[in-house]
């Protein structure tokens, strides 16, 4: 299993030389926390309302 994931990892961030994926890893990172800490909205535009 260790060698599927590392594997997917040098898909992923692909490099010929160790920087280079740590680097590409990195970028990858960052991007990925920008899209998950990026404020959600709901499918009707406004925070649903109690009666």
């Amino acid at each position: 299993m260790a060698l599927e994931v590392a594997a997917a990892l040098l898909e992923k961030t692909g490099g010929d030389t160790m920087a280079e994926v740590k680097r590409n890893l990195g970028a990858y990172l960052r991007a990925a926390r920008r899209v998950f800490a990026a404020p959600r909205r709901s499918s009707s535009g406004g925070a649903a309302r109690r009666r």
